[in-house]
């Protein structure tokens, strides 16, 4: 019987599995950085926006989930 190495077939698809899991996660957390961006451009726009008019703060109120 040989020993069992490190690199099963199983071993393998785990580790790509994981790899794939991981690279998601990272475009996951880059989606998320750029959609906090957007929010705080689009929170930024509004206070701009509010300062601007004086009125119907609460109409416009973009973005608001965090």
């Amino acid at each position: 019987m040989q020993p069992k190495s490190f690199l099963t077939q199983e071993s393998v698809n785990n580790r790509k599995i994981s790899m794939k899991s991981f690279s998601l996660y990272k475009v996951l957390n880059q989606d998320m950085s750029n959609y906090r961006l957007h929010c705080l451009d689009n929170r930024i726009s509004c206070l701009k926006y509010t300062r601007r008019t004086k009125s119907q703060t609460s109409s416009f109120r973009p973005c608001n989930k965090n």
